[in-house]
């Protein structure tokens, strides 16, 4: 039995936690644990599809005015998500003589235009853009003041949330998601991102309901005002926000206090079924406040910190003072801890100082992937600050092998939410951050930089010129070649090198192939690169050699030939490499001797690049090593061939154990260096799921069907266990069991109440890959309410069931002519072609579909529905009735 072939690996210790698919067929992608765009798009527009074309008219058009405040009054009807708004905008001329004033409005009802003595003002309204005529031509310099009265059903920009098949406890709620330029849906604006001004907001909720919006309250946080219409509360921001950092979230929410921060309150707003996983996920906020005020010179700039969760959404949102974290993430298990820094991070980058346009976005999200690196160096989890730097790199390059553009530029494509702006960000503003520290201006050149450019652009909006300006005034030096190779070109080097030892002296070989291939030249590039040597002692030096020509040669005068090098030891810059060491021996030194976590991941990875697996000495060394992520890194690189089968297994015991308080003592004496204990205790949900990964592999590849006895074992650890991740591997692998069985006890579970957003994706998905009679009302609600992300698993699961139920008809129609996202169209297309109970009636719907009306909402890629449309109705249509 498993359970017992496991306790034999790990006596005294139960069957390792960790993190599967639900599926259990695949490993976990490791990206969950770094990225913060890993459950959907972070930005819930995106999900909607971006209106780059708008965007870019809207930013064509001329300023002849400067937004300075909006007085907001708004009724919220959070269960139809509709809005009743009064508007008071103050505004100063920027031109001559100022006659009309154009806001961004879409899909409104204005019911009434007026100045504020009440006079009526001429308006005209074509559903996008709110043309008012004032009274009376405005100077420039001079500042006027007018009330618009509006309606909004519906608006695109504001999300509702209620019980559904995939929570029925879920909180009713409405929030806002509206980055890049949906807050124009939700109230009348200058919908640009260099257009700030300061704001009031009064919300108006139903009684019972609470309602955060940025800003200092008017009074104590989640008390209202009783009002005829409901429960008041007012919020006044006094620094200058842009619109779609203003946010709405309403609810009956619970409101905790995280205490304060240098007299700042900090207060979560939660579900009260996620009171105990948000705080669990934010009790950290005080320690990252701290990290990154010691990190950029800056204290955190705003009056109050407000972190509410949207439990039905898994994106997460910067909105100023008053972050929006989707549900997915509070966990209570400290997986979402990244995402709660990274969110944190952006009222430093993104809010205090805001980029000027869409194309200079990677100044907002590069610096916000960048600090929470900074926030677990701080509190001692070396594991999980690596894996961050690892997860950029490797996402990044694979994007740029697809596409690649620069960083800054005039005119962004429709892919701006991407791993250039988040991942390339990160890693060009950590080869900054060391280029600047090595300067002769001194180790502290980098943050005096940070200060300087977030005191001359705070409250206001800021371009790469402008981070480049503050680098050379804090190091006397030009950045200018460094701005234009990783900020305004794209790609980024590609070495191939090759070491060996003659006469005296290390020759190493240094060709920067990006240059020289023909599919895709990018331009040559120059930058500063370590060589960490290893001599035949095992003594380690570190050389930076300065790499800018297409082929270079560089020699190492060695009275002996070195026993292994490697380059770009702490990985500092951009750059994927190819280093070939034959001549001197392996990376087996580096692996034993290099002080850097990072150079001996590298050396890890080179000894197995040929035939995927390690020497049995090489395994020695990395079940030595203090590091948690090098025998990360190791067990998977090692899963999934069975070669490295009694590998993964010794792995596996190891990391198991590390887990374990003795384990952990043991670690903490080989290294004083190295705070083991720390590292394992704030890193430990990125051990588990190394754990997991290979325990799935091991249970996948066993050969035969787990037993009756090994089901009833992971039942029981599913219903005991309090790690999100863990639940949702064991279902995995319960379903890998027996579908039959797994689905029983998956619909037993929806009945209770206990189980998180994550956990009831998971069953629902159970029931959706055999789909019966009894599953339907689930499948129903699930399809009803299922976030984009989700509703794609459910569509490929019942596609590939070829599930045929009439009842079902209606909402995939509804799903395959008018959801936002093309795939999901297409996915549910799919499902359509196998409804053959229903044939004389999809038929006709499939030939609609395939001539679809214009005006869709994305009409610019309906060929492709047509097509899918077309292909499934000749599909159905030609079988037999």
């Amino acid at each position: 039995m498993i359970a017992s072939f496991i306790r034999t690996l790990l006596p005294g210790t139960c069957l390792a936690l960790g993190v599967t698919t639900a599926g259990g067929a695949a490993p976990l992608d490791t990206r969950s644990l770094f990225d913060p765009k890993a459950d959907g798009p972070i930005h819930a527009s995106l999900s909607r599809g971006l209106d780059q074309s708008a965007n870019k008219d809207l930013h064509a058009r001329p300023r002849t005015f400067d937004v300075v405040h909006y007085d907001l009054h708004v009724e919220v009807d959070p269960a139809l998500g509709a809005i009743h708004g009064s508007m008071r905008v103050q505004l100063t001329a920027l031109v001559r003589q100022l006659a009309t004033v154009e806001l961004d409005a879409l899909d409104f009802q204005i019911d009434g235009v007026a100045a504020l003595d009440g006079s009526p003002l001429a308006y005209r309204y074509d559903g996008k853009l709110l043309v008012v005529t004032l009274p009376a031509l405005l100077p420039a310099g001079e500042t006027t003041a007018f009330r618009v009265v509006y309606r909004a059903l519906t608006p695109e920009g504001l999300e509702i949330a209620g019980p559904d098949a995939t929570d029925p406890t879920r909180m009713p709620a409405a929030y806002t998601f509206t980055e890049p330029d949906g807050s124009k849906t939700w109230f009348p604006c200058v919908d640009r991102p260099d257009e700030k001004a300061t704001v009031e907001m009064t919300i108006t909720v139903p009684r019972g309901h609470k309602a955060l919006s940025n800003g200092d309250p008017l009074r104590p946080f989640g008390v209202p005002t009783p009002g005829l219409l409901g429960d008041v509360f007012a919020y006044r921001m006094e620094q200058e926000i842009a619109p779609y950092l203003m946010s709405l979230a309403v609810g009956p929410y619970e409101v905790l206090s995280l205490g304060s921060y240098e007299g700042k309150p900090l207060t979560v707003w939660t579900p009260a079924t996620l009171v105990e996983a948000a705080m669990i996920e934010t009790e950290g906020t005080k320690e990252m406040l701290a990290a990154f005020a010691d990190f950029t010179g800056l204290v955190y700039p705003f009056n109050s910190y407000s972190q509410s969760v949207a439990q039905a959404y898994g994106t997460s949102m910067e909105h100023q003072t008053a972050t929006t974290m989707g549900g997915n993430r509070i966990r209570g298990d400290k997986s979402g801890e990244g995402v709660v820094a990274h969110e944190l991070a952006h009222q430093w980058f993104g809010d205090w100082v805001t980029c000027r346009t869409w194309g200079e976005l990677w100044l907002n999200e590069g610096f916000a992937t960048y600090l929470p690196m900074i926030y677990f160096q701080s509190i001692g989890a070396a594991t999980r600050a690596v894996g961050e730097l690892d997860w950029w790199r490797a996402g990044y390059f694979e994007e740029a092998a697809e596409r690649a553009h620069a960083l800054s530029e005039a005119n962004p494509d429709e892919n701006l939410f991407d791993s250039h702006a988040y991942e390339k960000g990160g890693i060009v503003v950590h080869l900054m951050r060391h280029v600047a520290n090595d300067m002769p201006s001194g180790p502290d050149t980098f943050k005096r930089a940070l200060s300087l450019y977030l005191a001359s652009r705070g409250r206001g909006n800021a371009t790469s010129q402008d981070l480049q300006a503050a680098l050379e005034e804090a190091s006397g030096q030009s950045w200018q070649d460094f701005f234009d190779q990783f900020v305004r070109s794209p790609g980024h080097p590609v070495l191939k090198a090759t070491a060996r030892y003659e006469e005296g002296a290390l020759v190493l070989d240094v060709e920067q192939t990006q240059f020289t291939r023909t599919e895709r030249p990018w331009r040559l590039f120059t930058f500063p690169m370590e060589v960490e040597l290893v001599d035949a002692a095992g003594h380690v030096t570190t050389q930076t050699v300065s790499v800018y020509d297409a082929r270079q040669t560089f020699r190492f005068p060695s009275n002996a030939a070195p026993q292994s090098l490697m380059l770009d030891p702490r990985w500092l810059v951009p750059a994927q490499i190819t280093l070939d060491q034959t001549a001197l021996g392996s990376p087996l030194p580096t692996l034993a001797h290099s002080p850097e976590v990072t150079s001996r991941v590298s050396a890890i990875r080179a000894l197995a690049a040929q035939d995927g697996t390690l020497s049995d000495e090489a395994i020695a060394l990395v079940r030595a090593d203090t590091s948690l992520f090098v025998k990360i890194a190791a067990l998977d690189l090692l899963s999934g061939n069975e070669a490295n089968r009694e590998q993964v297994l010794i792995l596996y015991r190891d990391l198991s154990n590390a887990m374990l308080p003795s384990a952990r003592a043991t670690l903490a004496s080989k290294s004083s260096a190295r705070d083991a204990d720390a590292d394992a205790d704030a890193s430990a949900v990125v051990v588990r799921g190394a754990v997991a990964r290979a325990e799935a592999w091991l249970i996948r590849t066993l050969g035969r069907a787990p037993t009756r006895d090994e089901e009833s074992h992971w039942q029981r650890r599913y219903l005991s266990s309090n790690l999100v991740e863990e639940r949702v591997s064991l279902l995995g692998m319960l379903d890998q069991a027996s579908h039959e069985r797994a689905q029983q006890f998956a619909l037993d579970r929806l009945v209770e109440p206990r189980w998180v957003t994550k956990d009831r994706n998971a069953l629902i998905d159970v029931l959706t890959k055999l789909p019966t009679a009894v599953s339907l009302p689930w499948i129903q609600e699930a399809l009803a309410g299922a976030t984009a992300n989700y509703l794609r698993q459910i569509l490929r699961n019942l596609a590939a069931a070829k599930y045929d139920e009439p009842a079902l008809v209606d909402l995939l129609v509804q799903t395959a002519s008018s959801h936002r996202q093309t795939d999901v169209r297409l996915k549910a297309i799919a499902v359509l072609a196998a409804q053959v109970s229903s044939k004389e009636r999809v038929c006709v719907d499939l030939a609609l579909l395939a001539t679809p009306a214009s005006g869709d909402p994305i009409s610019g890629s309906l060929d492709w529905v047509r097509e899918g449309a077309g292909a499934a109705r000749l599909e159905l249509c030609a079988k037999a009735p």
